[in-house]
């Protein structure tokens, strides 16, 4: 999916990137896009980052162009359904989130 890439800015100052596979990306976007408009059952691993776009709050982001209307009740149905260790795994990804945004204010 990603492949590293190493180049020289100005010719002096050495950069590694990583970028990511556009077929890839674009496969698992449109995944995402299907499962979240309800036109198809996402499989475990789909479902998985369904819910962690929305532990992290990424959804408003990736699904610029629909409408937010039942997008927040959608993933929640999606991350209801999956196996219990992922959906500990999320909830804490959630608690995380939650305490970074609160330690700001400390």
């Amino acid at each position: 999916m990603v492949t590293k890439s190493a180049q020289r800015r100005l010719g002096l100052v050495p950069v590694t990137r990583y970028p990511a596979d556009e077929a890839v990306v674009r496969t698992i976007t449109v995944r995402l896009w299907y499962a979240a408009h309800g036109r198809s059952q996402p499989d475990e691993p789909t479902a998985a980052l369904c819910g962690l776009m929305h532990a992290v709050l990424l959804h408003d982001h990736v699904f610029t162009t629909m409408p937010m209307v039942g997008l927040d009740q959608r993933l929640r149905e999606i991350r209801g359904k999956l196996s219990d260790p992922i959906r500990e795994i999320i909830d804490a990804v959630t608690t995380l989130v939650a305490s970074a945004a609160f330690a700001i204010y400390r």
